[in-house]
Order: structure tokens, then C-alpha cells, then sequence
């Protein structure tokens, strides 16, 4: 278990949850020294069922070094995100005063209630703590940046990994439209005669269309299954997560499809322009 050392400030700075019993309070002075609270995840793994079976039971603290310490639950908080994408953790909170003999609590968290002007603020409470600490240097960070860079490297995987699905979306296009040129051009003669018998461009764009449908649900079959597994996979790491759209599946094959079209029936366009008698006396 995470044990974190606190004040009786620290739930309400952090507007955390309480599910059962009570804070840590000025008014009763046993909490200093054997009131724990736990969060819900911590309960769990000493077996209690629930949140009220585990109130104002004795727990046992037991050091390294074989000291046991007694110590009452007087409070049960609701689980929350110790670190980003990590899952529910089990933590005692704790304020007893007899651990100060190897404990040093190296952070003070405060909240600015107006962000006007931060500066002139950080500034202050720099003076306060230099005139408290003299000989300690004044060093400071925000809680949401130093939260947010945790999730850099997912951010970082999204930008990378939608440049490359960018990539090989502008690869396939311009494969289908070289694959479509050729085909068609290939086939000019086959295009000429069946406009010379009567066909018309609807005939022609089927006759065409029909080969890239087959093997575009082909690999419809092969990618979306590939993508939905690959999701799935990379979003169970996150304990918060959207739902995924089907429109993020769906989109892609659109694009190919629109795309497929449009450049065949360019090319049938630019075929069915040119007269056909010459068309068919080209060697």
C-alpha cells in the first residue's frame, strides 16, 4: 500500500470524496496518532466487503525493522488517480507524528483560488518560505502541468501515429489513381467499342467498379478488424476512456471509396472523350 503522510487540510485542498466515517480533525487529537484513513482500493485488499464493515477496525502497522504499530480506521475516502493511466491504488493516509523521527515532509501544496495574477502570487509565498527556511531553496511546480506531462507520451504516439495514418492514406490514393490510369488506358479500345455498341457511362463505370469493390471489401475484412483489436488493446491501459465512434472505422473506407470513385470515373471521362475510330486504329 501507498502510504501518504498529511495535514487536515489535505481532503478538502484536494476536494476528495469521503464514503464513510470521518477526517482526519483538529478537535479529536487521537487522530495524530493512531487514525488512518484508507481509500477504498486499500480496503479491499485487507478483505472487508465494504466501505462500513472496515470503519473503526484495528489495523496493524508492522516495520522493516519488526516495530508494530496499532492504528484505528476512522474514515474511508473514494478511490482517485494517484498517476496518470494507472488504476485504483490502495492508500493510507496518515498523521501521526511519531514517524517525524525518519519522515521529512518536503512539499507544501497550496491553491491559488484566483489565477489573475500567478506570479505576484508565487512570488509571495516564495518570501514567506524563504523568511521560514532560510537556508532552503524556493522550488515550485503546478500539479495540472506536472499531471498533464504524464500523458506526454501518449500524446506524442497520437500526433506520430496519425502522421503516418496520414502517410498511408495519401500512398493508397495515389496508388489507386496510378493503378486506375493504367487500367483504363490498357482498356481503351474495350471502352471505344462498347461506346461505338451502345454503352453508356453508367454501363461502363459498373463494368469497372466492380473489380475495385471486391477488393476493397476484401481488405475492409482484413483492416477493421486489425484496427478495432489494436484500439482495444492501446485503450485498456487507460482507466478513463471515450468510446471509440464507429465513425473512426467507418470514415477511412469512405475516403477509399469516394476516392476510387471519383478517380475511375475521371479517367473514363478523359477515355470516353477521344474519338473512338482512333482510338481503335492505335497499334
Amino acid at each position: 500500500m501507498k502510504f501518504v503522510w498529511v495535514d487536515y487540510d489535505f481532503f478538502e485542498l484536494y476536494d476528495m470524496e469521503l464514503v464513510q466515517g470521518r477526517l482526519f480533525s483538529e478537535d479529536n487529537q487521537s487522530d495524530v496518532q493512531d487514525g488512518v484513513i484508507f481509500t477504498e482500493e486499500a480496503i479491499k485488499l485487507l478483505g472487508y466487503t465494504d466501505a462500513k464493515s472496515a470503519l473503526d477496525q484495528p489495523v496493524d502497522w508492522i516495520h522493516n525493522w519488526g516495530e508494530i504499530e496499532p492504528y484505528k480506521v476512522i474514515g474511508i475516502v473514494k478511490n482517485y488517480e494517484q498517476e496518470a493511466n494507472s488504476s485504483p491504488q490502495a492508500v493510507v493516509f496518515i498523521m501521526n507524528r511519531r514517524q517525524t523521527r525518519w519522515l521529512e515532509t518536503n512539499q507544501i501544496a497550496i491553491k491559488l483560488n484566483n489565477t489573475a495574477n500567478t506570479q505576484s502570487q508565487i512570488d509571495e509565498i516564495g518570501q514567506i518560505h524563504s523568511s521560514i527556511y532560510p537556508n532552503d531553496s524556493f522550488d515550485y511546480f503546478f500539479q495540472d502541468d506536472y499531471y498533464n506531462r504524464r500523458y506526454q507520451s501518449d500524446v506524442k504516439f497520437g500526433k506520430i501515429f496519425t502522421f503516418f495514418s496520414t502517410l498511408t492514406l495519401s500512398i493508397t490514393i495515389l496508388g489507386i489513381f496510378g493503378l486506375t490510369a493504367f487500367l483504363v488506358i490498357s482498356k481503351r479500345k474495350e471502352v471505344s467499342i462498347r461506346r461505338v455498341l451502345g454503352a453508356n457511362f453508367n454501363h461502363l463505370l459498373s463494368s469497372f467498379s466492380k473489380g475495385y469493390l471486391w477488393q476493397i471489401t476484401i481488405a475492409t475484412f482484413i483492416a477493421l478488424p486489425s484496427a478495432y483489436l489494436f484500439l482495444d488493446i492501446w485503450m485498456s491501459k487507460f482507466i478513463e476512456k471515450v468510446e471509440i465512434s464507429s465513425t473512426v472505422y467507418s470514415l477511412p473506407l469512405f475516403i477509399i471509396l469516394l476516392t476510387t470513385f471519383g478517380i475511375l470515373i475521371y479517367h473514363l471521362l478523359q477515355t470516353m472523350k477521344q474519338n473512338p475510330a482512333e482510338v481503335v486504329r492505335e497499334e
